[in-house]
């Protein structure tokens, strides 16, 4: 998922359809369907996308931090309109702040 032309130029403030690059967007992989995400977090110790569909569980669904604070996921079989957030876990070790898609 990771594209490094679109992150150098996020990065560079040259970046003007961010909405195209970061939030939930429609993917496969490994011939599955299902939805990537991508958010900004410089600070975070971990990201994790929670929601209905994985009982807002914490663990159940890490992102992998790719470059620059920039952290991706993807899950397979979700639906549109699936309700969901980030959850940024603390730099610091103490605890996580959910946070709404910026992009969605």
């Amino acid at each position: 998922m990771a594209n490094s032309k679109a992150a150098e130029r996020f990065h560079a403030g040259t970046l003007t359809e961010g909405w195209r690059w970061f939030g939930a967007h429609p993917a496969e992989k490994r011939g599955k369907p299902g939805w990537g995400f991508r958010v900004w977090a410089p600070h975070a110790k971990a990201v994790s996308v929670v929601g209905d569909f994985n009982g807002w569980n914490l663990e159940a669904t890490p992102m992998t931090k790719v470059e620059g604070g920039i952290w991706e996921a993807f899950v397979p079989g979700l639906n549109r309109y699936d309700a969901y957030q980030y959850a940024i876990h603390k730099a610091d070790g103490s605890g996580f702040v959910g946070k709404a898609d910026p992009y969605g």
